[in-house]
């Protein structure tokens, strides 16, 4: 499970390096992308804050699935196609935060490294909306 910390860390430093906010990508694409990566950012802290609270976060790991499914379509034009298409398969794979939760009650670290994935998903966020 701590593979799933891991590949969700790699997708936040991945976009947020690799965010190229074309001149041509206009006003609602670059909206819509930046609502995007918010939600992402947004999950993610509210897991955070559910395994804090010693609870399961129930249907994180759906809406995680379908961010990773929407991924290319939603930010294609800001990101390389290529990258967009690993990235996508990467949160796919790490959709499952709720079975985290054991591993994240021995060692509160691996909430820190969370926090820091949708602090990146925030700032990308930002990025694209700019």
């Amino acid at each position: 499970m701590l593979e799933t910390i891991s590949l969700i860390v790699s997708v936040a430093a991945g976009v947020l390096s690799s965010l190229d906010v074309v001149k041509n990508v206009q006003g609602i694409k670059r909206a819509k992308s930046s609502f995007f990566l918010e939600e992402i950012a947004t999950t993610i802290d509210e897991v955070v804050t559910k395994f804090k609270n010693n609870e399961v976060p129930h249907g994180a790991c759906m809406r995680m699935r379908q961010y990773s499914l929407h991924f290319v379509d939603t930010l294609e034009g800001l990101i390389d196609t290529e990258q967009l298409i690993s990235y996508s398969n990467m949160l796919y794979y790490a959709h499952e935060l709720e079975l985290l939760y054991k591993d994240v009650q021995d060692d509160n670290n691996k909430l820190v490294e969370l926090e820091k994935a949708a602090g990146m998903f925030r700032a990308a966020a930002m990025l694209a909306k700019i």
